[in-house]
Order: structure tokens, then C-alpha cells, then sequence
């Protein structure tokens, strides 16, 4: 959220008024992240999931960077990380401590969001018209299904789950990804 538009006067609210509109209109709980830029948001929803709201306020945002480890800021994958781990950063007070010259020699042009998003510094608008890519749903089982009938009947239940998120989203796919993790 970038502008209160409804007046409400609190991140908090705002956050709580979201999550409920998302289980009334979905049935699906969400986690909410708060803070004075949308990456340190973005990290914070992912600290209490799956039905949390985490708040991340401006005087603690710099010690919370610091302490980051790499693996946790937007934008870094596993590559990124591993060679950034070659290179001593394992962490948001580690990755400070290079200057920009040296990140985009390194990084290219990321290397400059890297600098800016270590320091608090991110500018990037909140984009509510972003066109959906795609649309699950998943579940993970507290112990293993092992017979061809629990798959199936368990696949049913997640098809139909899935078919009515489409029909409610009006729209329709050409592609289907079923992710299996095995031991």
C-alpha cells in the first residue's frame, strides 16, 4: 500500500482490512508484510506465514538489513547467493560494505538495486493492476500418501479446488504443473 486512500491511519489496519477481504472473498488466509519500502515489506510477510502480519518499523529497518541473511533479500537466488558467498557476503551487513563501482562490476545493473535495497532505499511503486500469471493451489501432507488411491483422491480434491479459483478468476490456462517432492 502506498497511499492510505481509505483513511484509515494505520499500516496495521490496513494490513488486517486486507487479509480479511482476501479470506471473505477467497477463504484463503494471507500474510501480510509492513514497512517504509515495498522490498522490507516484501520480506516481512514472509517471517510469520502462512497467516501472520509482521511489521518492520523505520528505525529498526537498518539493524533488520544487517542482519538479513543474503539468502533472504528479494532478488537473490541460489547462484546469487553461492557466488556471493565466494565473495564473503553472507549478509545484509556484509553486502554494505561494498560500494556501487564494485557491485555493478560484479552484478551488472542489479548491482545497483543491490546497493540501494542494502541501504533502505527502494523506490519501486506498488503495482495493483499486475496482470496474473498464473493461479494454484497446493497442500502439503503431514505424512506421506503412499497408495494410488490416496494420490487420486487427493489430486480430485486439488482439482477441483483449482477449477473453482479459475471459474472465480474467469479465465482459463493452457498449462498444468504438478510438483511431486519426494524424500
Amino acid at each position: 500500500v502506498t497511499n492510505d486512500k481509505k483513511g484509515i491511519g494505520s499500516a496495521t489496519l490496513i494490513a488486517r482490512s486486507i487479509k480479511d477481504d482476501i479470506k471473505i472473498r477467497t477463504g484463503l488466509t494471507a500474510s501480510a508484510g509492513i514497512s517504509v519500502n515495498k522490498f522490507l515489506a516484501k520480506i516481512a510477510s514472509d517471517i510469520n506465514k502462512p497467516d501472520g502480519i509482521c511489521l518492520i518499523p523505520p528505525e529498526n529497518a537498518e539493524k533488520f538489513i544487517e542482519k538479513l541473511p543474503i539468502e533472504k533479500f528479494y532478488g537473490i537466488g541460489k547462484v546469487t547467493a553461492e557466488r556471493m558467498h565466494k565473495m564473503g557476503i553472507h549478509s545484509g551487513y556484509d553486502l554494505k560494505q561494498w560500494d556501487l563501482l564494485s557491485l555493478i562490476r560484479n552484478f551488472g545493473k542489479t548491482g545497483k538495486f543491490y546497493f540501494d535495497i542494502v541501504r533502505g532505499i527502494d523506490e519501486r511503486p506498488v503495482e495493483i493492476n499486475s496482470e496474473r500469471k498464473s493461479i494454484g493451489t497446493e497442500l502439503t501432507y503431514e505424512k506421506d500418501l503412499t497408495t494410488q488411491f490416496e494420490l487420486i483422491a487427493e489430486l480430485y480434491k486439488l482439482e477441483k479446488e483449482l477449477m473453482g479459483r479459475i471459474e472465480n478468476a474467469g479465465t482459463t490456462g493452457r498449462t498444468i504443473t504438478l510438483k511431486v517432492k519426494f524424500s
